[in-house]
């Protein structure tokens, strides 16, 4: 697969290829919208990594969320399937 077309594949199509993908969710602004994110992608089973980070600094849109229950949250989702994700 040439990068012209791996450029305008969908992620699944690329992980079936055997490359290898990762969906980064930094910074979270609204967790309950990574959340679902994060569930679809491992229904298709198209990302092999993530990275997941809470927004900072950015008025106070760090100190309206539940940061500790949405770190909870995605390792919930993540360790049972054995994903590996930096958070």
């Amino acid at each position: 697969m040439g990068t012209e077309q791996a450029i305008n594949t969908s992620p699944k199509t690329l992980h079936d290829a055997g490359i290898k993908a990762f969906a980064s969710f930094e910074p979270t602004i609204d967790p309950s919208e990574s959340i679902k994110l994060i569930e679809r992608t491992l229904k298709d089973n198209s990302v092999d990594y993530y990275k997941i980070g809470k927004i900072n600094h950015y008025g106070n849109a760090d100190k309206r969320q539940d940061w500790r229950q949405y770190l909870i949250d995605c390792v919930n989702l993540l360790r049972p399937r054995k994903q590996t994700c930096l958070l």
